[in-house]
């Protein structure tokens, strides 16, 4: 082995320079020269800048990189055809008096007004940097209710070379070689409602169960992303930003013991900041049943022993967020016209729905048999805020922050409640009229029946919920498939949103608070890596669910994040990047090191020589992966200053110290902020290189010293 250019000080340091050899990789191998090779600085993101054109058809186009792309819309109406917004001529075929006029409010802000026998219609459009916001008011001026089909699309008819990506839930997006739009649904009904298409050349956000009751109005909100690239991700991330769907994650989840706290290894293992008990089956008050939503408080044994479990946890791991599962829309019992007589999700056949249908053999796995031939089931149910399921969800909710003691809730089928279970496709109700939800026939375009959207009638109290829970200083974590997608109105709540791993529900996390995807079930420690690697190409974070992990894995350096961006393969934040991706890694303008955790392809940490530069520019770290290997770059508060480029690899940085390896020339500045390694205000601090130095930590908790570098060496620094 040889050693270039380390002075030893004494056995302590020879230890240390050891711990450093065993994570740079290989033994002491020097950084190589700036003057050979350097990292270059990842090229910045080409600005977006677009054109506007509203059409006197009322559609409009947006130009980008000179491809015009069409975004038009078209209206049912009864016993008749489509009255249409074109980005061209007005529309001739639909209803004779339907008549587009435009009109230009200021070089921003634009109007167009129609109207038929049946609804007019005033249109906002405001152009905004980043996108093109509309706001479609609808006002029915019938004698009678009348129902819409409605259709929000990107036109490509005709057009070579444009091709539809991705036809996700809210979302659809097109794109050429260099260039796309996407159009996103924005209004939380919208969101319920609307089913993305792509048939005859048109990438459609479209709406089958609009309705509107007579001398009613309502607001569709949509809104058109042109974006410089043809990537899908760059749509979605822009939406985020707008939309403020980033957020901070802690750390990971999983599942937990009933009665006992967790071990500290298992925490450790994970990385968990979040920890839930799962479904509450057999409780002690009645061991013949399993609870799944708000019926725990009906069994005082049950919450008296998780109110002790939940209080022991406390005192163990103060800065963990302690829930358990609860999946409010299922209610166990067998009297469900009694229970919640005007809160019952029916479907369109009059029945009440159950989580498992009327299958005894389905039941017969969590109720005894005396149970089942009982008519016990997991009736579905719906929250609002007058109804008496929703009056007693808020009252569970205060139960559970202020008696339980939990910081946090499991929120299971939270947006949809399950209302689409038991061959209730979409989440309906049949029960009574929401005012905007009905059964269109396709052909003749009249109303067959009136009906209510499930979650959005549901949407005022499971935001309550959220803010009780939030008031307490907890948050909550939703469950939710593909079709039901966190709903506009809890974009800025204390959420995180999660699924439980199919490819399809974790692309609909892109419009999720966070995302963290759940774990898919796994034969062997390798498989749970893959797991996460899989995640991790659609954007996701990751939280444990199923796992066969035995050793500590990418989760122990993937957290703690704040979002800032998704993308295939990666997860950006303000702390780290998580990725499985080679390419060069940055924060334009940053000047703080960083430090890269490898983990090899069987999902254990391995060493890493990756090169950074730290130019004027900022710093630059090059990763090289191999197949299935992945990387956390991680930010630490060390910044660098100087003249010249340098190349560096740090090479270990916790509360025992720092050391790095460096390659250059003249004199390089150093700041060392107090953080993971405490730096304590007034007090000496050994820096070792080439000479060594005390350093006295400024009253800032800062450490600022400078090296005169003459070629490779290194940097170490430990604490007192």
């Amino acid at each position: 082995m040889r050693i270039h250019l380390v002075r030893i000080f004494s056995l302590t340091l020879l230890v240390q320079l050891v711990v450093a050899i065993g994570l740079a990789g290989e033994p002491n191998r020097e950084v190589v020269s700036p003057d050979k090779r350097t990292v270059a600085c990842p090229p910045p993101i080409e600005p977006l800048r677009y054109e506007f054109d509203l059409k006197s058809g009322g559609g409009f186009t947006v130009k980008v990189k000179g491809r015009e792309y069409r975004l038009e819309s078209s209206y049912s109406y009864p016993h008749g055809g489509e009255n249409r917004m074109l980005a061209g001529r007005p529309d001739t075929k639909g209803e004779t008096t339907w008549k587009a006029k435009t009109e230009k409010l200021d070089e921003k802000n634009y109007r167009v007004r129609a109207a038929g026998k049946y609804y007019a219609l005033d249109r906002s459009i405001e152009v905004q940097p980043t996108r093109v916001m509309v706001k479609d008011t609808f006002t029915n001026t019938s004698g009678d209710v009348v129902g819409i089909i409605l259709d929000n699309h990107i036109n490509i008819r005709g057009d070579k070379g444009i091709v539809p990506t991705r036809m996700n839930k809210l979302t659809a997006f097109v794109h050429d070689r260099q260039s796309g739009v996407g159009i996103i649904a924005l209004d939380d009904l919208y969101q319920f409602q609307e089913k993305p298409r792509f048939a005859d050349g048109l990438a459609s956000l479209r709406n089958e169960n609009f309705g509107l009751d007579k001398g009613a109005s309502y607001t569709i909100e949509w809104a058109v992303y042109p974006t410089a690239s043809d990537d899908y991700y760059d749509f979605i991330n822009q939406v985020r930003k707008d939309e403020g769907l980033n957020r901070r994650v802690e750390g990971s989840f999983s599942f937990v013991p009933r009665r006992k706290p967790p071990e500290k290894s298992f925490m450790d293992l994970f990385n968990l900041k979040y920890i839930s008990i799962g479904c509450l089956s057999n409780p002690p008050d009645d061991p013949t049943l399993g609870i799944e939503g708000i019926e725990f408080m009906e069994y005082p044994q049950e919450c008296r022993m998780l109110k002790q479990t939940f209080a022991q946890t406390k005192r163990m791991y103060p800065d963990v967020k302690i829930m358990f599962h609860v999946a409010h829309g299922l209610y166990a019992c067998n009297n469900p016209e009694k229970r919640f007589p005007d809160s019952r999700v029916i479907r369109a056949d009059g029945k009440q729905i159950m989580y498992g249908g009327d299958n005894p053999k389905y039941y017969s796995r969590y109720f005894s048999k005396e149970k089942v031939e009982q008519g016990w089931r997991w009736w579905i149910f719906y929250p609002t805020m007058e109804n008496s399921f929703g009056k007693a969800m808020l009252e569970v909710m205060h139960y559970m922050v202020d008696e339980l003691g939990v910081t946090g809730m499991w929120a299971d089928g939270f947006i949809s409640g399950y209302a689409y279970v038991d061959g209730n496709d979409g989440g309906y109700s049949y029960d009574h009229w929401d005012g905007h939800s009905v059964d269109i026939d396709p052909k003749t375009k009249l109303i067959l029946r009136k009906k209510t959207c499930v979650p959005w009638v549901a949407l005022p109290v499971l935001v309550k919920v959220v803010r009780i829970i939030a008031a307490a200083g907890g948050v909550t974590l939703t469950n939710e498939g593909p079709d039901f997608v966190t709903p506009r109105s809890f974009w800025n709540e204390e959420v995180i949103a999660s699924c439980e791993g199919s490819p399809k529900s974790v692309i609909a996390l892109h419009l999720g608070r966070a995302p963290c995807s759940l774990s898919s079930a796994a034969k062997n420690a390798e498989e749970s890596y893959r797991d996460i690697l899989q995640k991790l190409e659609y954007g996701s974070l990751y939280f444990m669910y199923v796992h066969k992990m035995d050793h500590k894995t990418l989760l122990e350096h993937m957290y703690p994040i704040t979002v800032e961006s998704i993308h295939q393969g990666m997860v950006r934040g303000k702390e780290r990047i998580v990725t499985k991706n080679s390419g060069v890694y940055s924060w334009p303008g940053d000047r703080c090191l960083h430090i890269v955790y490898r983990y090899d392809s069987t999902g254990h940490l391995a060493g890493n020589n990756f090169l950074s530069t730290a130019d004027k520019s900022g710093v630059h770290t090059e990763l090289r992966l191999e197949k299935d290997e992945s990387a956390a770059v991680v930010r630490i508060p060390v910044e660098i200053s100087s003249t010249s480029p340098v190349n560096l690899n740090v090479r270990h940085y916790d509360a025992d110290g720092l050391s790095l390896a460096l390659n250059g020339r003249g004199e390089v500045s150093f700041r060392l902020k107090s953080d993971k390694f405490v730096v304590k205000p007034g007090t000496a601090y050994q820096v070792r290189s080439s000479t060594s130095q005390n350093v006295v930590a400024g009253d800032a908790a800062t450490l600022e010293f400078s090296l005169t570098l003459a070629g490779p060496t290194t940097l170490e620094i430990d604490k007192q």
